[in-house]
Order: C-alpha cells, then structure tokens, then sequence
C-alpha cells in the first residue's frame, strides 16, 4: 500500500510543480494584528505566470467562528497579469488571544488546485470587564448589615486576574477573582451599620474592578440607613462641653509616680445661628515633670464675635513674627473690628517659661479693607527682667494680594533698647500661575534688634512647576533662623541649612518616581553639640500603590563631612536606603513596616552605621473600639531634641454615646537624652454633654399606620417629610419626631405599590402639628378605580362637519372630589383617561365651550360613585344642534338615582349661540411629551394645577385669575419654584402668551 502511494506522489509530482507555477500571491503583510470584534482586511496580489489565461475560484479556510466578509467572485487573469484583491475577515468578539493562520486557495474550473498560501492573523489582547448590580437593599435598620450582590463578567478574550477594591465596605468572600474569557462570578460586600443612627442616612459605597493598577470599573451605590430607635425629645439649643480625667504613671530611674489630672473644655456658640463663640479650659494640677504624659496646668476663656475678640489666662501669645513670634504665658488679650474696617487691639502676658522677660504688651491699630487685604501698625514694649528700662518697638504688618492666586504678607518693624535702635523686616509670598507654584519667606533682623530674633538672616523658597500630565520639577532652599529667644520649655530644634532640585515622574495610575540632588548641613543649636554634619547626595525614590498594598523605596549615595571630627578623618562616602511597606487588610484594619540603613559619619559616636526598623498596627474592631500600636528599635540621634517612642499602644472604646475610656502607654527616650527609655501609662475617661442655653424648638410629632385593603400591615413602605424621611416596621407603623408646629406635606412613596394601588387620602397631603401632640395619619392601600371613555360625534352630520371645526380633540373635561381634582383634555380621536381615582362621590363635567361648534351640550355636569377596583369606559356620543346628546355606558356602571349618564336632553327652547369664555390669566409651568403621573416631583408640592393637550404636548398650568396684576403675584411665588414659566391668557378657549395676546388687543 506505501508503495502505491509513493509512485502516486511521484507521478503527480510534476502536475503539483506545474500547477504551483500558475499562479503566485503575495501579500503585502505577512502578519496581522486585530482585536476581537473588528474586521481585518488582508491586501495581497495575484499574479499570472503562465501564458494562457487562467480562470480561478478563490477559497479562504479561516478558524471556526470567524466571519468571512470579503465576496468570492472568480478571477480571470491574462497572461502575466497582476491584480489587487483583499480578503476581509471578522473575528468574534469574544476570542483567544493567539497567532491563527489564514489559507488562500485558487482552483480551476475542473477543482484542481492551482496555487495556495497562507497568511498569520494575530488576535490582540482586549481587556474589559463589566460588574453589574444584581441586589442591593433598599433600605436597613441602623445596626444591620448592607449586603448587596453584584455579577461581575471578563468580557475580554484571555484569562485574567482581577482585584475588587471597595470603598466604605468590605468584600464577603475575597478581593481576587480570576476569570476565563466570557467567565462570571456573582461578588457579594458587606457594610455594618452603627446603631447609634438617630437620624435616617445615607450610607454610600463603591466597588472597584482592577487590573494590576488600572481601575477597569467602578460602580457606585447606596443604601437608606433608619434608626431602630426614636431620638428622644430634645427642645433645647445645648453648648458642647467635654470632663475628663486622666490617671498617670511613669517608671522613671526605677521609680515608679503616679497622679490624677482633670480637664474641663467648652468650645461653641452661645445663639443659634453661630455669631457667639466661647472657649473655656480648666486642667490641673501640673504635671510637667511626670515625662511625657506630663501636662502643665491652664485656665483661659474666650469669647468673640463678628466684631469682638476677648481673651483672659493662659495659651502661646503672638504679636506679630518679628517682634514676638510665640510666647506662653498668663495674658489678655482683645481686639475689635468696626463694620468700617478699622481694628484696635491690646494685648498683655507675663511669659510662664522664659525668666528673662517680666512682661510685655502691644498695641494695634489697622484697617481691613476686605478678607485679603489689610494693613496694621503695632506698638510692642518688653519689660526685662532686672533692668529698668523698656523694650520699645513699632511695627508695620500688611497683608495684601495684588493679583489673583497670589498672596503677600509684609513686615516692617523698628526696635529701640537702651538708646540704641535697629530694623527688622520679613517678606512671604505665595503665588500660583500658568504651571508654576512660587513660595517662600525671608527674615533679616538686625544685631541690636529686640524682638523675637536678632542678628539673623534665614529663608526658605520653593518654586516648582509641572511641565506635564506627569512630569513636574522644582528647586527648594532653606536656611533656619538663629538667634530666637524660645520658651525654654520647649526645648530648641537643630540649625539646617538644605538645597534641592528634584523632578518627579508619574510612572504609573498610581506608581511615581522621584529623583533628586541635595546639600544639607545640620548643627545642633545647644551649647554641648551632640552634631554638625553637610552632606551632599543623589536620592531616588520610588512608591507604587498596588491593590491593598502600598510602598516607597528611597536610595541615597553620596559624601558627608563631619566637622566634630579633626580634618582628614572628617569625611566618608555616605550610603542610606529606606523602606516603607503598608497592606490594608481591609477598611478596618491596616499595617505597616518600615526600616531603614545608614553608614553616614554625622555623630560623635563610634557606631557609624545605623540600622531601624519598625511596624505599627491600626485596627477598628468594632464601631466602638479601636487600637493602636507601634514599635521601632532605634532612632535618629538628631532628633533628640524631640521625644522619640520606641514603643506605643493606644486603646479607645466608646460607650453610651457620650462616653468613652482610652489606655495609652508610652516607651520613650525624652528630649535631649541619648539613653534610658522611660515607660509612662495613662488612663482617661471622658464624658461629653451639653449645656441647656435656651429652649428653640416647639415640636410635635406626626406618626401613623399604614395598612392594606385586608387591614394588614404593610412593611418598609417610605414616609417623607421636609428633609426627613422614614419608613414603616413590621406593624406597618411609621413615626416624625420633633417636627415645627405648623402646616406640612408629607408625601407616601407609591413605587412599591402595585400599577393599580393608591392611597385612600390625598398624597402628597397636608398635615397640622401641635406643640407636645401627637398628630395621627392612618393610610389604607387601596384598589384605585378607573375613568375613561370616549367622544363620538354623530353621523349625520359628518359630511357637512368636514367644512368645519368637527374634531372630538382638545374637549376639556373634569372629575373632582372631596379629596382630588382632575381636568384632562381628549386625545385626536376623542378618547380621554383620568389617573387612577380613589374610590368615592364624584362630579364629572364636560366644559361646553370646548365642544365642536356643530354639535351642542345641554347638560354638563353628573355625579355618580365609584367603588374600589372599578373601571368604567364611557362613549359620549355628541349630536348635531338639532339631536340630543346620548351618554352609553361602555362598561359596568353604578348610577344614583335620578343621575345617570345615558341622559335625553331637553330640546331647546330657543337656539343660542356658544358663550364665549375668558378671558382669564394662568401660569404655564412646563410642558412635556407625555402626561406626568399624579405627585409628580416636577409639581414640588403643588396640588392645584390643571392640564391641556396642546400640539402633541401635555402643558401644565396653575391658577385662573380674572386680573392680570394677581396672577403675576403668583408667578412671583412660582418662579422660586419653577425654572421656565410663564403667564398664559384663555380667550374662547385658545391659549395665548401674555405678550402676544397684549398685541392682538392693541391691533384691534
């Protein structure tokens, strides 16, 4: 058999060889790319090498699903002709990513083969995602859980990793979801609600979809959150005040302390509407001395007002930065602004932690020409201690912005001591323009100039700008003051002087890149220096945001000196790297590691080379209690001149709604110490409470039932109040707690009642509150009944009809009640349809000026009743002035007696022409495409308009007022309301805009 085969191959051999010779294709491209979805055209030529002229059919064999576009005609080609085809394919818009090949066959008339080729489409890579909601509740109950289902569906053609990232709310069953290509998955999050909710909110969430870093999708929801208790009854305008009381112990030097301290704080208005604040502290006794946890004692008040700044007791005092920056001590202070713009101000203190000054006490007088401009002068004495003399200074603040995005602060200021006098002056400036951001200040006090500082210059500026979406640069300087007479309670930070060109990157959505060149020098500002070092370095740094998980990456190579070293072994390659690693575990508990190495020379110590590395932990775990904690190995020796935890805990939990306990504990190395960590503990309880000032609120309550047909209760139905809203338990009942005494509406949400149900009382509908009563509103569901019908005019008259206005469109007719109103027009064809009717006594009424004028109507007005569920479909067939109108019940119909509705006119007794109506004014209020369903939010409250059916619109209207100067009184109330109305006129039942009925009149 393998025999007969090879002899078979070798005898066709040369037909394959001839027939190849044929025909030749070539194509432009020998790969293609295309997404999914798209059609692809392949452009190639073919070529006839032969010397007859060949006749071929083109077949394309492409994979299974893919659409061919392209046509098959057959080809003729004459000898060595060339011609230009394309072959168009379209892949399915879900595929594999992959290379698939495409074949072009030429056959003869016979089937033979006479060429064929091939040809690599390569199927691109599409990413998409798509997450739908599925379920989400409407509503919960304050302490329940939100759970809402979402489907989420890799709508891309591979495989694909996808992370659910949330926002206010957790994922149930993780955040990592893989998908194959068309693949779904059903994703449920969770969010607690607190129980402490006294008022209805709402509570938003977001679900994001990513890839890598890139946020593919995000949807966006919410949930109605009710209170599972009433607010209790509070009539009074309250002043916020906090107690609280803190015991203290501390392991100093193997000896263990303890004590107690006490606060009392108030800070708010003393009126309703916020134009007195006071703010009181009283905290004893001081503790200073028991370390960390140590508070001095301070008692102050301050009061102030648009007009009005009082101050008495203790806090840090500022005049102004050159002559006296920040002092803490025992003062007042007070400062009036005019409704003119002219301020006066007075200060005075006696500095608590700085001996050298006895006291000293300004004076300001200045102008405030608005909230950005304004210029004052200030008088500064200073009284020292054991010198008679006084410190005298006067300086010139301002503070202006001469163009927009720019803001400058000036100081000029002259000091005189002891016959001798020197300046001062500072400048700060902010500017934003075009891509630039400029800040910066600069200081320059002179040698014997008395103020805060002397024989000083020190500056710092900043100016950056972002030359791209994601390319930005910027220069810095700073050089810290000298000289400043600080508390010394507050210990003195180091001397810096630093300078820096930087360029940052956005690599990424949420990756960035920093690069920059530093110079830095650091001297330790106390008499025994622990360092003085400049170092000079490249840094790069590098932070990504991945998913949960967030980090930066900081390198530094470069050379620092030591000048606490002798020259010659004062200097060294300096290296530094730093990490900093944080995961969120989820929204309520987080973690973060960080470390850090460095071999640069700055100390006198023998150990060069410093290592730290560190964590701490966040946790909320519960609504009511959260903790903290934090630890690291060592520290910086230059920032010993600040206290330095290695290790710190914090525990909170509130409890009561106004009450709550926290545990601190501390293991801290203290200002200008090197060793000997200290442990210190603390516990405090705090209770918040208000202070009555005033009763400002006479309230009442409004609750009620609402039930079903059957008298059952009917569940989670909304209940809305001015900006209130409620909902209805599992007794159907509902409840508005403090609500003004007055006359409101309050409005029942119908969307999940059935197509067919209404209220049995007007909705919206109006309710009287009381002081200290309780107003009932009882609701039933009702089946709501039905009007409709049709007008026909009479037959024997139709042809003469023709030549006149005979079209049973635009008659207006009415239904109302005790509890509602409707007025309707018909439609082209005579039909009309009332909104669903609660069921009772109605009147309908025809208007008898919109009849057609061929035809007549005697009697315009009948009452009949309407019983729940019932639908009644009239035909009113209208005749002709000579006939009787004929009403036909089309439906069941339920008459009184002596008024039912198919009737017999009297004929009458003397023929009269149609009265002519109006005219009369109204207000348009909006017009639209469709009639608008009863209490629609369009209306916003009103009850009392009317519709009609004009071109192909349905107009809404509201009054009918015979004088033109009352119905603009109500326009003037509506236009609050409404965006695009205007005043209307009726005249014989056509409608006309003010303007251009004025016209008509005048051209008459």
């Amino acid at each position: 058999m393998g025999k007969k085969l090879v002899s078979l191959f070798l005898l066709t051999l040369p037909l394959q060889l001839f027939s190849q010779q044929y025909l030749q294709t070539t194509f432009i491209k020998k790969q293609a790319a295309t997404e999914p979805g798209k059609v692809c055209n392949l452009p190639f030529f073919v070529h006839n090498n032969s010397t007859q002229i060949v006749h071929a059919q083109p077949e394309y064999d492409i994979p299974d699903e893919w659409k061919l576009v392209t046509a098959q005609p057959a080809i003729d080609l004459k000898p060595s002709e060339k011609k230009f085809q394309v072959l168009s394919i379209q892949v399915p818009a879900v595929f594999a990513v992959g290379e698939y090949p495409v074949f072009v066959n030429f056959t003869a008339d016979d089937g033979a083969l006479l060429h064929r080729d091939s040809v690599f489409v390569k199927v691109l890579e599409v990413e998409k995602v798509s997450i739908q909601k599925l379920e989400n509740p409407e509503y919960v109950y304050a302490g329940e859980e939100i759970r809402a289902t979402y489907i989420l569906q890799n709508q891309g053609n591979t495989k694909k990793n996808f992370f659910i990232e949330t926002q206010n709310c957790q994922v149930a069953d993780g955040e990592e979801v893989m998908l194959e290509a068309g693949e779904s998955k059903m994703v449920t999050i969770v969010k607690p609600t607190s129980e402490d909710y006294i008022n209805s909110v709402r509570e938003f969430y977001t679900i994001r979809v990513l890839a890598g870093n890139r946020v593919l999708e995000s949807v966006n929801n919410w949930s109605q959150v009710f209170p599972s208790k009433n607010l209790k009854k509070d009539l009074y305008f309250r002043f916020p005040v906090t107690f609280s009381g803190s015991y203290l112990a501390v392991n100093k030097d193997d000896q263990f302390e303890s004590t107690y301290q006490f606060q009392l704080f108030g800070q708010g208005t003393l009126d309703v509407e916020g134009k007195h604040q006071l703010e009181f502290m009283a905290r004893g006794p001081n503790n200073t001395d028991l370390s960390y946890l140590g508070l001095y004692d301070q008692y102050y008040l301050s009061y102030q007002n648009q007009n009005v700044i009082l101050f008495g007791g203790q806090k840090n005092f500022m005049f102004t930065p050159l002559t006296e920056s920040s002092r803490y001590g025992l003062g007042v202070e007070s400062k009036v602004l005019l409704n003119n713009g002219l301020a006066l101000g007075f200060l005075y203190v006696e500095p608590r932690f700085y001996e050298e000054i006895k006291n000293e006490m300004a004076g300001v007088l200045g102008y405030h020409f608005n909230s950005e401009n304004k210029a004052e002068l200030y008088y500064v004495s200073k009284q020292f201690e054991g010198l008679n003399e006084r410190t005298q200074l006067f300086s010139f603040l301002s503070e202006f912005s001469p163009f927009k995005g720019t803001d400058v602060d000036l100081e000029l200021s002259r000091g005189y001591f002891n016959d001798v006098a020197d300046n001062a002056y500072r400048i700060n400036l902010n500017s934003r323009f075009s891509i630039f951001n400029l800040s910066g200040n600069y200081y320059n006090t002179g040698k014997n100039y008395p103020g805060y500082y002397n024989n000083s210059k020190f500056y710092s500026g900043n100016i950056s700008a972002r030359l791209t979406e994601k390319l930005g640069v910027s220069l810095y300087g700073r050089r810290d003051f000298m000289n400043a007479q600080l508390d010394t309670f507050f210990v003195t930070a180091p001397i810096t002087e630093s300078y820096q060109a930087s360029f940052d990157y956005k690599v990424g959505l949420q990756s960035h890149l920093k690069v920059f060149l530093r110079q830095y020098e650091r001297k330790d500002r106390l008499s025994y220096n622990k360092f003085h070092y400049k170092t000079r370095s490249a840094n790069m740094r590098f932070s990504q945001r991945w998913k949960r998980f967030h980090y930066s990456l900081t390198g530094e190579a470069g050379k620092t000196t030591n000048f606490l070293l002798d020259p010659g072994e004062n200097e060294q390659n300096s290296f530094r790297g730093m990490g900093d690693f944080s995961y969120s575990i989820n929204s309520r508990h987080y973690i973060r590691a960080f470390g850090s190495w460095s071999n640069i020379n700055e100390f006198v110590s023998g150990k060069q080379q410093n290592v730290t590395a560190g964590m701490s932990l966040s946790s909320q775990i519960t609504d009511n209690f959260n903790a903290n904690f934090f630890i690291q190995n060592a520290y910086d020796i230059d920032d010993y001149y600040k206290n330095r935890n290695l290790m710190q805990l914090n525990l909170n939990y509130n409890f009561l709604k106004n009450h709550s306990i926290s545990l601190r504990s501390f293991y801290t190395i203290f200002k200008t110490e090197l060793e000997e960590a200290e442990f210190t503990l603390s516990a405090t309880y705090e209770y918040k409470f208000g202070v009555p000032l005033k009763q400002v609120v006479e309230a009442g309550i409004i609750s009620g039932k609402i039930t079903n047909r059957d008298g059952l209760p009917v569940e989670g139905v909304w209940v809305r109040l001015l900006n209130k809203t409620a909902v209805t338990d599992k007794n159907g009942d509902y409840q508005f707690d403090l609500i003004q005494p007055g006359t409101h509406l309050m409005s029942i949400d119908e969307s999940s009642f059935e197509l067919d149900e209404i209220t049995n009382i007007p909705n919206p509908v109006e309710v009287n509150v009381f002081e200290d009563q309780v107003s009932k509103v009882d609701v039933r569901i009702l089946k709501g009944a039905e009007l409709k019908g049709k007008f026909v005019l009479e037959e024997a008259k139709l042809k003469a009809a023709e030549q006149e206005d005979a079209s049973p469109a635009n008659i207006i007719v009415e239904i109302r009640s005790e509890l509602e109103e409707y007025r309707i027009t018909t439609e082209k064809d005579g039909t009309f349809a009332f909104p669903l009717l609660k069921p009772g006594k109605f009147t309908f009424k025809i208007y008898a000026n919109s009849i057609p004028k061929a035809y007549k109507l005697e009697q315009s007005e009948h009452e009949y009743t309407l019983n729940e569920g019932e639908t009644i479909d009239l035909e009113i067939v209208l005749p002709t002035k000579k006939n009787n109108i004929i009403f036909k019940p089309a439906g069941n119909l339920n008459l009184k007696s002596g008024s039912g509705l198919t009737l017999t006119a009297k004929p009458p007794k003397k023929k009269e022409s149609q009265p002519k109506t109006g005219p009369y004014y109204s207000i348009q209020i909006g017009a639209f495409s469709r009639m608008l369903p009863e209490g629609d939010s369009f209306f916003k409250g009103e009850q009392f308009y009317f519709e009609k059916q004009i071109d192909n619109l349905h107009k809404y209207y509201i009054g009918r007022f015979s004088e033109l100067q009352t119905a603009k009184e109500e326009y003037k109330r509506l236009r609050l309301k409404f965006n695009r109305l205007f005043i209307v006129v009726f005249d014989d039942d056509k409608v006309y805009s003010l303007p251009q009925y004025e016209q008509i009149k005048k051209d008459e």
